[in-house]
């Protein structure tokens, strides 16, 4: 049986109803403390998930991202640091979305350069064969 509770936006809750009730434990009346606990547990297990979590000493030189090479060089140590448990996954999923942006903003500022470069090309054009705007 599903929930006879609203939602915040007033919609009915799509939550199965616990058994003997005709709402599901969120929106059961007299579950307010076990609820309360059930919040406290859920957040310790999510902390507890990222103590202890691998990940490289401080002191581990900066990784240069100036170039594509450089990013495939580092998602390369990255991967190897996972394969021998030096690094989570969770930190390394991380990192390759931080490259994949910096690559994507290195992309954006190249051919930005490329474009005035052009722009500037065109305009000299212009004025070396007397056109105007």
């Amino acid at each position: 049986m599903t929930c006879n509770g609203k939602t915040k936006d007033n919609k009915r809750c799509s939550a199965n109803a616990i058994n003997g009730s005709d709402k599901c434990f969120f929106h059961a009346e007299g579950k307010d403390s076990e609820r309360l606990e059930a919040r406290k547990k859920g957040g310790k297990s999510t902390v507890a998930r990222f103590i202890g979590i691998a990940h490289l000493p401080e002191d581990t030189p900066d990784f240069s991202l100036e170039s594509v090479e450089d990013a495939r060089a580092l998602l390369g140590k990255v991967a190897n640091y996972v394969l021998r448990g030096q690094v989570a996954a969770q930190i390394a999923n991380s990192v390759a979305y931080l490259v994949a942006t910096s690559i994507r903003a290195k992309e954006a500022a190249d051919f930005e350069q490329q474009l005035a470069e052009v722009r500037q090309q065109i305009k000299e054009l212009k004025d070396s064969i007397g056109m105007r705007k």
